[in-house]
Parts: C-alpha cells; sequence; structure tokens
C-alpha cells in the first residue's frame, strides 16, 4: 500500500457485538504469540481508559503502544508479555503511560501464521 495511504478492513458487526468505538489495530512483533496475536495480525481494540486484572490491553507509553496482559501490583502496573520464546520483559510502570483500550478479538493475517496455531476470543466473539 502506498505510503501516507491508511489501510481498511472490514468487520462483520457480529464481531462487535454491542461495544462501541472499536479500532482496529495492526500487531507489530511477536511479544504476545502465546496470546494468540502474531506481528501482522489485526486486533479490534475498544477505545477505554480502564482495564481489570488479566485484559489484554493496548497502552500508550510516551510515542509508542504496546499488545500486553494488564497486571496490577500494589503501587504499579504490568504490562506482561506472553511468549515463551524469550527476549521480552514485562514493562512496570507506575506513571507516564495510559491504557488506550482492551482487545476484544483478534483478526489472523495468515500469510504470517502457522494452521496449528489455537487463538484465544472473548466470549460472544469468533475467529473469522
Amino acid at each position: 500500500m502506498p505510503s501516507g495511504v491508511p489501510e481498511y478492513i472490514s468487520v462483520d458487526k457480529k464481531m462487535v457485538s454491542s461495544h462501541k468505538d472499536i479500532v482496529a489495530i495492526k500487531a507489530v512483533g511477536n511479544s504476545m504469540v502465546d496470546a494468540g496475536i502474531f506481528n501482522g495480525d489485526y486486533v479490534l481494540v475498544e477505545f477505554r481508559s480502564d482495564a481489570s486484572e488479566n485484559d489484554r490491553v493496548v497502552a500508550v507509553i510516551g510515542d509508542m503502544a504496546v499488545i500486553k496482559r494488564f497486571h496490577r501490583k500494589s503501587n504499579a502496573i504490568i504490562l506482561q508479555p506472553e511468549s515463551k520464546n524469550g527476549g521480552y520483559s514485562p514493562i512496570i510502570m507506575k506513571e507516564d503511560f495510559k491504557i488506550f483500550g482492551k482487545v476484544l478479538s483478534v483478526i489472523p493475517n495468515f500469510k504470517n501464521n502457522s494452521d496449528d496455531v489455537e487463538f484465544e476470543y472473548l466470549e460472544g466473539f469468533k475467529r473469522l
């Protein structure tokens, strides 16, 4: 796709159910492969500034967005990667970050994924 031209995807209305303010974000990197999110996949995210324990979230840190598992520990937030491949460390934040939204579902980019991968979906959401 030419530079400066946004990408668009069509999503069946049934996939987003009653959720509002949904955006699709293209995942970059493999820090969440054990959660079924691979480089190049599209992640459906509901805009919201709060998160519950163990939610998959998109968090904004400085000028970077990350997809991680959310954990709250005493006076810090831990953004946990999910990859046994190593090389990925938890991000521990006390301030200077923002929850952008909660991951609702993943639309796999089958060009990058293996056929034997299983994906985790919230209740009411399904694989395309």
